[in-house]
């Protein structure tokens, strides 16, 4: 699976709300999304200082595991 990268994840919170606005514009809300065969949960959790970050692929319609990754680090972000 290829990850691509839109944007760099060391901003500043008015940077981020920025960069929130513009992605939300990106988003489709009507029509047919078309010939669906892929689909992602994504889960993040922060304890103290801490998140982890949980994401699955799955295929559709079938929902069989295709791939995951799970991620832990200090929050840096206020």
């Amino acid at each position: 699976m290829r990850i691509f990268r839109q944007h760099e994840w060391a901003l500043s919170p008015d940077e981020a709300v920025r960069l929130q606005r513009k992605l939300a514009g990106e988003v489709v809300i009507q029509g047919d999304p078309g010939d669906v065969q892929k689909v992602a949960g994504v889960d993040v959790g922060v304890k103290g200082e801490r998140a982890r970050a949980a994401v699955v692929v799955l295929d559709f319609p079938g929902l069989n595991l295709l791939d995951w990754a799970v991620a832990e680090e200090e929050i840096k972000f206020p």
